[in-house]
């Protein structure tokens, strides 16, 4: 099976966190690229699910309270990671990410809102009275990515392929229409979230992993070549 790995790529700009999330008490975050602002920590201690908003923040460059000890960040607001990309994965069970960077267990008595995680960041900044970061929509198209094995009349398999179409559709824009975006001073927000892997079983779901992973492998290399040339 398909596996992540980021190992050679190098850049100031741009901080990768993936969040798996299996149960609301079994999720892990991955850091799979980091910008030389905000220094990951190795630790034993779980990332409380309140702490996931003051994390994604510190990233960003915007000074927030936390007492977890996985994460020390400049807080010079003009020294910070220009993207943040989050991907927010739903699954039943691991997938195989093979993270260089760190790994980290989250403690949640609910699910993660990383949209209201994304809405408290921008508030954030807005009482900092800087920039407000540009939060980059991510649509899953009505017309999905034709992949062997996968029927787009099936729901579950439409889903699939709608989310890979959407996938490739935000690399494809990265260098288009997003451009402006990238090579603004404006701090970027991705969020992308990724429901379908749930929905299939079986050797299925494991050959959607591999494409899920191969997609995300390619899109990371896309953001790496692009940011790291500011």
């Amino acid at each position: 099976m398909t596996s992540v790995n980021i190992r050679s790529l190098l850049t100031s700009f741009l901080t990768v966190i993936l969040f798996n999330e299996i149960t609301a008490s079994d999720s892990s975050f991955y850091i799979l690229h980091n910008s030389k602002y905000a220094n990951f920590i190795s630790t034993n201690n779980k990332l409380r699910c309140s702490d996931v908003d003051n994390v994604i923040s510190t990233v960003l460059g915007v000074s927030a309270r936390s007492d977890w000890p996985g994460l020390a960040s400049s807080k010079d607001l003009f020294h910070r990671p220009k993207a943040n990309i989050l991907f927010d994965i739903q699954s039943s069970s691991e997938i195989p990410i093979e993270a260089d960077i760190a790994r980290y267990p989250i403690s949640c008595d609910n699910n993660i809102n990383l949209e209201g995680t994304i809405d408290n960041v921008q508030r954030l900044f807005e009482k900092c009275l800087i920039y407000t970061p540009n939060r980059i929509p991510f649509t899953p198209t009505s017309e999905p990515l034709p992949i062997e094995g996968f029927n787009p009349t099936d729901p579950a398999d439409s889903l699939f392929l709608e989310e890979m179409q959407g996938l490739e559709d935000l690399k494809n824009n990265l260098e288009t229409t997003l451009y402006p975006r990238v090579v603004d001073h404006q701090p970027d927000v991705y969020l992308i979230p990724i429901r379908s892997v749930d929905y299939l079983t079986g050797v299925k779901r494991h050959t959607s992993i591999s494409h899920l992973l191969s997609s995300i492998t390619d899109l990371v290399k896309k953001f790496v070549g692009l940011y790291g040339l500011l």
